[in-house]
């Protein structure tokens, strides 16, 4: 009987079914875990790349928050007086303070955190940071180098013509083109001989090129004169593809340096490389009505001629005070009576002002003849602002620096002297080519004269104008802005990621306002770390002199 148990079909077969059972088993927990790994695995990878992801980020905040360093650093400058940036060495030529500087928040143990502040090359205009071989200037881009639009039609109003004859002296302009944009600008609808209103009613080619007239008003960007028939890309903007101030025709020119050419700086050379109009024309200007340390120039046309000679008196000396209260109540007195002058005379301040004075240099080489009772001859008081004397220039620039008859917070349109291109100063009305040509020859021969140069006077100390002609000149010209443009590079020591932005700075205002950035990161770093004041990382540095090694960890191309 148990013989027959033992060899029962069924129980035979119930051993092999649970065998097999079991093995199904060990292969689906096996397909699970495998499962499980790959999952596990891709969420490893996933989250790695996250990490990776989230550090480049971080290094990308950190780079910008680098640049933005640097605008920190030109807004605090800017703000401060005249004399303060004299003092921080000047913003225009200065690659001590904006070339590779260091931000004191981030140590070499750490990663060392760095910008460099830089500006396109000055036309005829000598300075000591351009890098051999590149277009590369370590400082600031002053505003007033260019032609401030709405400037230009004010100067068109008070001289007919005066708009279209600035514009013809920038490169590859035509009379046509002049009129288009001065007809852009202007509010009325009244057509100029070859003005962009004569597209308005539909005649002539505006059927075919789409144009809907002029938008006579000022544009909010340059951008905006695209639109006018005529203007193109190249002429506005040049073809500076990556914003590195070199004339690249190459469109891949980091594949090629042997195509790349720095842009020249001198269009009758090259005309296919010839500056850009964004060159010469701007939307933005302005300067505080300030002297040199910062105080609110004293309008010698105001009203209370005591506190105005109590405030002359003080800022300057009591008899410049003197000559000047005579002149707000008498006026200048005629040629002939200039041979009785004398140095010295009693003022009555409770006379009235019966003058207002249209330019300080009216007080030169001019006299005043004061009443002294009925049949009596007039005292005539001689102006101690004499041609001739050795310290005119210095007393005239304290004066100048200290004194104005405009009485606007803010100063607009007014043309750098020490900067300007020679196409632009040769725009201004009432300054002819002679003048021009030994304005440039004085600047380059020496550079460092610019910084005696305080004021526009010179030009008349000088012998370059006479002094009818610095009347006119004085309310266009100055030596100083508080607009400016650079670019502005953040980078580290250390496996650096970069960023870069173009910045249009106002601080005409206070506190300084950016009133135009463009983010250039998509253009590249633009320029090579070395040359922008890179060093390398401790750890990289050997004893050898003049010798590094690359980490295994740096990439490549983390400095080319």
């Amino acid at each position: 009987m148990n013989r027959n148990r033992v060899n029962s079909p069924g129980r035979l077969g119930q051993p092999g079914r649970h065998a097999r059972r079991r093995g199904t088993v060990l292969l689906t927990v096996t397909v699970v875990v495998m499962l499980i790994s790959l999952a596990a695995f891709g969420f490893a990878t996933r989250m790695q790349t996250e990490h990776k992801a989230a550090l480049a980020t971080a290094d990308q905040l950190q780079a910008r928050a680098a640049a933005r360093s640097g605008v920190a650093l030109v807004a605090a400058v800017l703000e401060q007086p005249h004399q303060f940036r004299d003092q921080f060495g000047g913003l225009l030529d200065n690659p001590a303070r904006f070339r590779g500087q260091l931000i004191n928040a981030t140590t070499t143990a750490d990663r060392p955190g760095r910008f460099s502040i830089v500006a396109r090359p000055l036309l005829d205009v000598a300075t000591t940071s351009l890098e051999a071989g590149t277009a590369l200037r370590f400082g600031v881009d002053d505003e007033a180098t260019r032609i401030h639009l709405p400037t230009l039609l004010k100067w068109d109003r008070e001289r007919p013509g005066a708009g279209r004859d600035a514009l013809m002296h920038l490169p590859e302009m035509s009379e046509s083109l002049a009129d288009h944009l001065l007809d852009w600008l202007d509010a009325d609808t009244r057509p100029r001989e070859f003005g962009a209103e004569l597209y308005a009613d539909g005649d002539g080619p505006a059927a075919t090129t789409g144009f809907r007239g002029p938008g006579n008003r000022t544009p909010v960007c340059l951008e905006e004169l695209l639109g006018i028939p005529g203007f193109t890309r190249t002429q506005l903007f040049g073809d500076d593809t990556y914003r590195t101030y070199q004339y690249t025709p190459d469109p891949y020119p980091r594949d090629d340096t042997t195509k790349t050419a720095t842009r020249s700086r001198n269009p009758t050379t090259n005309l296919e490389a010839a500056p850009p109009w964004e060159d010469y024309l701007t939307l933005y200007s302005g300067e505080r009505n300030e002297s040199a340390e910062g105080r609110p120039r004293i309008v010698v046309n105001q009203p209370d001629l005591g506190l105005l000679h109590q405030r002359l008196a003080n800022a300057l000396n009591l008899e410049l005070a003197n000559f000047t209260i005579a002149m707000r109540q008498f006026g200048p007195a005629s040629a002939d009576s200039t041979t009785k002058a004398t140095r010295e005379a009693a003022l009555d301040l409770t006379i009235p002002a019966t003058h207002q004075i249209e330019s300080l240099l009216d007080l030169v080489d001019t006299a005043v003849a004061i009443p002294t009772g009925e049949n009596k001859s007039p005292r005539v008081l001689s102006s101690p602002l004499r041609s001739g004397n050795a310290d005119l220039y210095a007393r005239l620039a304290e004066f100048l620096d200290l004194c104005t008859t405009n009485p606007e917070p803010i100063l607009t349109g007014r043309i750098s002297l020490t900067t300007a291109p020679r196409e632009v100063l040769l725009g201004i009305p009432g300054l002819d080519t002679t003048v021009v040509e030994r304005i440039v020859a004085t600047r380059e021969a020496d550079p460092t004269a610019n910084a005696t140069r305080t004021s526009a006077i010179w030009l008349w100390t000088d012998g370059l104008v006479d002094l009818e002609q610095m009347k006119q000149l004085l309310p266009r010209l100055t030596t100083r802005s508080d607009v400016v443009r650079f670019q502005t590079i953040g980078f580290f020591d250390r496996e650096s990621p970069t960023c870069r932005l173009e910045i249009t700075l106002d601080a005409s205002q206070k506190p300084p306002q950016i009133v135009r950035l463009i983010d250039l990161q998509r253009l590249g770093r633009g320029f090579d770390l070395r040359t922008l004041g890179w060093q390398p990382p401790v750890e990289d540095q050997v004893s050898e002199p003049g010798v590094t090694r690359r980490r295994a960890s740096q990439p490549k191309d983390s400095l080319f």
